[in-house]
């Protein structure tokens, strides 16, 4: 792994590395690049210099640190390098490393690094112990928040949940999975309109506590030795306790014309029973049955998503508004 005095080292011939060291389908870029040069007993750096000019995604003037949750972006010249190294063809790298970046073009080999970002997913630590320890890129599925598998919440908690104990948790889960595979390009979106009003428009509504108390109560199964006072708030703020609630609203939604929203009333009935509140309704708590106070929050949400989506759509299918639209 050598090359030749006075020269730049992505300069020196490619041949392929003593041990060979296959990427696990679905390992982040950086990781397999750590695992190569760490079975090599090469450092991690000068791996790096040998497959093309190093450069920091962001930041020109910074030096590269590389970390198995660092991404990896290389131009032709770099990823044939890498083919020639690591043995595999270059076609396979780019099937099994997701975060392994290939920008087309000629000309000197030139490897970029972004570092570790913070992300809504994360990968199942169970999975990884499974693949020897690589760390894996977070399924690309926006809304798989549960690891099929093994069962643990993926959106990030320390230490890492197992759903098994909330069955209705998964369940959830799954619907929601289900959904986004036939709506993809709208669920996402619809996913934080409406853990936005169960987060904080409707809080302090009667109806909206009773819900708050189911998603302390599966706070209580998880997470037994946590005192009273944080495990109120993780009800209110962590995306798997209320999951099987937002599921429901969404579910709804998703049987009705979000661009023509029906009428309040039916709308408000259609949510009480998913949500299973009529029972709540009907107990004289005094709070009453209000279908525009309650609809306002989330029907404001929709309707700003849909004039937004309308407005890409316009802008998309009229030249001139993209014009207007890049000028300062």
């Amino acid at each position: 792994m050598n090359s030749p005095r006075g020269s730049l080292p992505y300069r020196a011939p490619a041949a392929p590395l003593p041990v060979h060291v296959r990427p696990v389908h679905g390992e982040r870029s950086g990781s397999y690049l750590i695992r190569v040069a760490t079975g090599n007993r090469c450092p991690p750096r000068t791996l790096l210099q040998l497959l093309g000019r190093v450069h920091h995604r962001f930041r020109p003037d910074r030096w590269v640190e590389l970390h198995p949750q660092s991404a990896i972006t290389v131009n032709t010249a770099a990823l044939h390098r890498l083919a020639a190294y690591s043995g595999i063809p270059a076609a396979h790298l780019l099937r099994a490393l997701p975060e392994l970046g290939h920008e087309p073009g000629h000309g000197e080999p030139i490897l970029r690094v972004s570092p570790p970002t913070r992300a809504f997913l994360r990968s199942c630590p169970d999975c990884e112990r499974r693949a020897g320890g690589a760390a894996l890129a977070p399924d690309h599925h926006r809304l798989q928040l549960i690891c099929t598998r093994h069962g643990t919440w993926l959106v990030n908690a320390d230490p890492p949940l197992r759903t098994a104990a909330v069955p209705e948790v998964s369940r959830a889960a799954g619907t929601l999975r289900r959904q986004h595979r036939h709506h993809a390009d709208t669920m996402s979106a619809l996913y934080r309109d409406v853990r936005e009003c169960l987060t904080n428009d409707w809080r302090g509504l009667g109806w909206h506590t009773h819900l708050a108390q189911r998603w302390e109560a599966r706070q209580q199964i998880l997470r037994p030795d946590t005192a009273g006072k944080d495990r109120y708030l993780l009800a209110r703020t962590e995306h798997w306790s209320m999951l099987p609630e937002a599921v429901a609203v969404i579910t709804v939604l998703a049987n009705h014309h979000h661009d023509a929203l029906p009428g309040q009333r039916h709308l408000t009935r259609s949510l009480s029973r998913a949500l299973h509140l009529d029972s709540y309704w009907s107990t004289g708590t005094g709070d009453p049955f209000d279908a525009h106070h309650i609809l306002m929050p989330l029907r404001q949400h929709l309707a700003e998503r849909n004039r937004s989506s309308r407005t890409h759509r316009e802008t998309d299918h009229n030249p001139a508004s993209k014009i207007a639209a890049r000028r300062p």
